[in-house]
């Protein structure tokens, strides 16, 4: 691939970012609708699993294909095996760096009971003569939360009775109650916050690994677009519309995540940008090196790399958790995501 008019060079430049800056927007509507809405959640994710997987199928692998071919090197049947190589090959490194991600925090759940099975076997005499590095031990702020108020503080825990021959505001210590009733407590405390914990580390993971995926094939049709636009315009703005309405639900996928699990337009602003910035880096790429540097056979390769990726992501990842959201609206998101990706194809080519 050469580009052979670089007259619209900053017209292909501007349309990289007009592509990227479509991502950034879906991080925007992400923020305007409540990120804790478990129906939109997993409407979104849905939608933009939809568009992944469509777009991987019908555009991206079969353009990887086509530059196998265009390269010299394969012919039409071994460039296809190639296309399915690579894309496999890039799906079982996304399978092991997910299996990797588990391993790891299961390990580290793993360290942190048996840390806590540690504290509670030691004595309370031992508990007072810890330092705590934070000032006061979180185990104490959460028993003192969940006392206060329950027990009069006269010389330890107790609580009041009414029986026949004592006075009504006479105390009566039964330590062995309040006891088992503060340790049944805190343990459904920590259980809870433990299930908590989990859900937003999940939740951060599809977060991550859809932005790593979305940088990874922004990239090539940054690249792509700029080729385009310098080639022809019309073709460059067709692609740069269709990678754009593509691009919004994407947004959506890395904000909502983040929105939900932390709560931070901030980091679910500087995600987004991450993933948006990559396609105009593409296309300065390209106008740097003006794609004399780029085989067919490299471009064949990103190609079936996002595929993988992009794909693998979608079902394992941004499907699954809508499904675990709210089951009911998955299909309805994923058909319309589809379509989405369908009819900005369609227009592309009238």
């Amino acid at each position: 691939m050469v580009v052979e008019d670089s007259s619209n060079a900053g017209l292909g430049i501007g349309l990289t970012f007009v592509a990227g800056a479509a991502t950034m927007l879906g991080g925007v509507i992400s923020m305007i609708i409540d990120p804790h809405n478990q129906r939109f959640m997993a409407g979104a994710l849905a939608t933009a699993a939809g568009v992944m997987i469509f777009v991987s199928f019908t555009e991206i692998f079969p353009q990887a294909v086509d530059l196998f071919q265009e390269g010299d090197t394969f012919d039409e049947d071994h460039a296809f095996m190639m296309a399915n190589l690579v894309y496999f090959l890039a799906t079982l490194l996304c399978m092991a760096a997910d299996w990797g991600s588990r391993k790891w925090h299961s390990w580290s759940r793993h360290r942190r009971t048996t840390k806590e099975a540690t504290a509670a076997e030691s004595t309370p005499e031992d508990l007072e003569n810890e330092e705590d590095p934070h000032g006061v031990a979180p185990a104490a702020i959460a028993l003192q939360e969940l006392t206060d108020g329950l027990f009069e503080p006269h010389n330890g825990p107790v609580i009041k009775v009414e029986l026949s021959g004592l006075s009504q505001n006479e105390p009566r210590r039964v330590p062995e109650f309040s006891e088992m009733s503060t340790n049944s407590n805190l343990a459904d405390v920590e259980a809870t916050h433990e299930e908590a914990v989990h859900h937003r580390l999940e939740l951060l993971k599809v977060a991550l690994f859809t932005a790593g995926a979305i940088c990874l094939h922004n990239f090539p049709e940054g690249i792509l677009t700029f080729i385009g636009t310098v080639q022809d315009p019309s073709v460059g703005v067709s692609l740069a519309v269709a990678i754009a309405v593509h691009n919004i639900p994407e947004g959506i996928a890395v904000a909502s995540p983040i929105l939900r699990a932390t709560g931070s337009k901030k980091q679910a602003l500087l995600w987004c940008s991450i993933s948006a910035i990559a396609e105009p880096l593409g296309g300065i790429l390209a106008w740097l090196v003006r794609s004399e540097e780029f085989s067919d056979d490299t471009y064949a390769v990103m190609y079936a790399c996002s595929a993988g990726v992009m794909v693998y992501i979608a079902a394992a990842k941004l499907f699954v958790t809508a499904c675990h959201l709210d089951r009911h609206w998955c299909p309805g998101g994923f058909i319309l995501g589809t379509a989405v990706m369908a009819i900005a194809l369609v227009l592309c080519r009238l």
